[in-house]
Formats: C-alpha cells, structure tokens, sequence
C-alpha cells in the first residue's frame, strides 16, 4: 500500500464505479449460493471499500463524466451518499473548489476567437508609387492594382520555372517576332514568294523549339496553316496601306498639374494608310479582347495604343489621324486558322447598355472610344496617386485575371473563404 497527499478518482458514474452487478447465464443466483461463491453484489461493497479508502487522503478529488457516448451519467451512489452526509453546506464549498479547476480546463479548450483574415489594401506613401505605366499596367490596374503594388513598388518578380516548358506565352512572342520581320523584309506590295518567305522566317525562328518535340509537333503545323491565311490577307489589305510600323514603341505623357504620368506602348502593328487615316492592330494566338472590354477599361491596350497613335506618341505616325481600325488579329492555325476581329458598334450603334460614354457612335467611334480609353486612363492614373488609395487584389471577381503571380503573396486563400 502506498499513501498519497492527493489522490484523484475518476469515472465516478453508476456502471463504472462501482460497475453494474452482472447476472450469469451459466450459474444463478442459488446455483452460485449452492456452490459457496460470493454473489455479484460482493463486488460492490468491495468497490466501496477502495473508494472509501482511498478518499481518506489529505486532499481529494472527485471526478465524473457529465455524458458518455453522447448520453447522460449518473453520478456513482458513493458520491451521492458523500453528498447526502456532508451536509449542503460543506458539499457547495467542496464543489466550489472543484469549479475552479473546471475552468482551467475550460480555458484550456477554447481557444482565442480569431478575426477572419482580411484582403489586402496596402496604401503606400505618394513618392514610392509608380509614374510610368505600359498598356498591360494599365489592365492591371483595372483588373487587380495589387499586382501593381507587388510588381512597381515592392519590385517582386516572378522567377522561372527550372527546366519550364513552353507555353503559350512563347508562342505568342514567336508569332510576334516572326510578323514583325515578316513586315520588316516585305513592307509595300508582297512578291509572289511572300508565302515562302513567311514560312522560311518561322522555320528560322522555331528552330529552338526542335528540342521540344512535343510543342513542336503542335505548333508548326499550325504556324504553317496559320501563314497560308495571313499573306491571302495581306494581298487583299496592302493595295490601301502606305506603311507599316511593326513592333513601334511610343509613349505620351498625361495628367493635370503636377501629377504627371508617362503611357508606354508597344504597338505589334499600326498602318498608315494612303488616303492619311490608320490601323492599329494587335496579334493574338488566344483569347481576344472585346471592344466592350475595351471601352469600359478592362482590355485598354489597344484603344490607349490608338489614343497615343492619334497624339503623336509613334514616331512616323501623323498626328490627329482618324482611326480607319482598332482591333485584335487572331492567328492560331486551327479552325479558320485566322480572324480579324475589329472593334464595331453593336447593333443598337452605340454603348449606352454597356458603359457610360453614350456618345460613342457614328463613323467617328473609334476616335471618340480612344478619347474616352486616355480620359479614363487619366482619370485612373490620379485616382491611384493619391495616398488614402489602397492597391486592392482583384476587386471585381468577374474580370479577375485567368493567372495570377501575386495570389500566395496576398495570401488569397485565407480571406477568400472566410473573409468578406
């Protein structure tokens, strides 16, 4: 035996302490008397000697389970008669010392409530946000300005992929560069080989892609269909172009007062045609910008590239040109293999259910859409100098982009299920 300043007793509930006196289906009551073996009941009072000796300690602790397996306990008939002769005095004092450690244990389980984490809305001073923006920025800014708080003033860059595989990224820049020479080597009237040389430029350039024969085996064949559509289309459209001007870069610089901006750009294509007007055109192997993007902002690449064309901000392009075509090419080599897709008035020859400039119309929209796409852009611009202007991510879940490089960083997962 050994004796204890403290002793614990636990499971005191009826069925465990003492445990249920249990009948045996081989041996009855008088079968067990007949045979001189104590009854079931014998075990009880021995349980009741080892509670009564072991609650003899100088300080004691008596504890049940309030449920088991979801079900209310009774407490053991050792506890009850303990309570019946101590008397409600002394037993209330003894339970109230008791409750003290019952809230330890409670505050043990609950854990400190938490706020739901919050979207970023990171407001940093005037002097370290931007003033100079591209036209794919400018999208951002729209789309999800803490792209542009993580690229522009933290200068957090996405790193390559190790051993990455083309995608469709490097294909579009191929495309690029395989037009712009395109244009670069035949620039007025195309020779009877221009088809040839077109696929002699591509064939040039997507060697690289022979050590990736499974983007290879893809992408040829479609440059391949996607060429034969291009010089068909070019034969019909350079009879009116007087020039092209491929891969141009140009900027302009906008805004009121001190708050200065500088737009830069890099158009794939802008044609000056011989009757003064122009064309400004984008290649795109995926999906196209719609002018109703255009116009509200969300795709403003090519109507501010328009917009800079029409300030003089291209050299070689008349200032005030009136726009003859704003729009996006698709060149993918599938099925058609090409599509001009220019921007065009709806059918109600106007914008009044889509955005607020309502008087984009006539044959004049274009001229009147890149007035509006420079007005909001400046506009825009202001808005984001300002230092109680926080740089949100993606504040419009419909136009949220189709990747993003800075979701980890925002920590989008977090605030996206249990945030607002």
């Amino acid at each position: 035996m050994i004796s204890a300043d403290r002793i614990v007793l636990g499971g005191l509930c009826e069925g465990i302490w003492p445990p249920d006196a249990r009948t045996d289906s081989w041996l009855n009551r008088p079968m067990r008397q007949g045979l001189g073996l104590d009854l079931p009941e014998r075990r009880i009072g021995l349980s009741a000697h080892d509670f009564v000796q072991a609650a003899s300690a100088a300080e004691l602790f008596l504890t049940r389970a309030r449920k088991q397996s979801g079900v209310e306990t009774i407490a053991s008939r050792f506890v009850q008669r303990l309570a019946a002769v101590a008397g409600d005095n002394d037993w209330l004092e003894a339970t109230a010392n008791g409750e003290r450690y019952l809230r330890w244990a409670r505050a043990l389980e609950e854990a400190e409530r938490e706020a739901p984490a919050q979207p970023p809305h990171p407001m940093p001073p005037v002097s370290a946000r931007p003033r100079r923006f591209s036209m794919s920025d400018m999208r951002d800014l729209t789309r999800d300005p803490y792209s542009i708080y993580a690229r522009k003033i933290l200068r957090l860059q996405k790193l390559d992929a190790i051993d990455e595989e083309p995608g469709a990224a490097d294909r579009g820049t191929l495309l690029h560069d395989i037009l712009s020479s395109f244009a670069e080597q035949h620039p007025r009237e195309l020779p009877a080989s221009a088809l040839d040389d077109l696929i002699a430029i591509g064939r040039e350039a997507f060697a690289p892609m022979e050590s990736y024969p499974a983007a290879f085996a893809i992408w040829w064949p479609r440059f391949e269909r996607a060429a034969k559509w291009f010089v068909d289309e070019e034969r019909e459209r350079r009879g009116k172009i007087a020039a092209i001007h491929s891969e141009v870069n140009g900027s302009l610089e906008i805004g009121t007062g001190d708050e200065r901006f500088t737009l830069t750009a890099r158009a794939d294509r802008v044609e000056v045609n011989k009757d003064g007007s122009i064309a400004v055109l984008d290649f795109k192997t995926g999906t196209l910008p719609t002018y109703k993007e255009a116009i509200l902002g969300f795709e403003p690449q090519l109507l501010l590239e328009a917009a800079i064309a029409r300030e003089g901000g291209f050299a070689g392009i008349p200032r005030d040109a009136k726009l003859a075509a704003v729009g996006p090419i698709k060149i993918s080599g599938g099925q058609p293999p090409g599509e001009f897709k220019l921007f065009e008035l709806s059918n109600r020859g106007d914008f009044k259910a889509v955005s607020e400039p309502r008087n984009i119309a006539g044959d004049d929209h274009l001229d009147l859409a890149a007035g509006h796409a420079l007005d909001g852009a400046r506009k825009l611009l202001e808005k984001y100098a300002q230092e109680k202007t926080a740089y949100p991510f993606a504040p419009r879940v419909q136009w949220q982009k189709d990747y993003n490089d800075y979701e980890h960083l925002a920590r989008f997962m977090e605030w996206s299920e249990g945030g607002e």
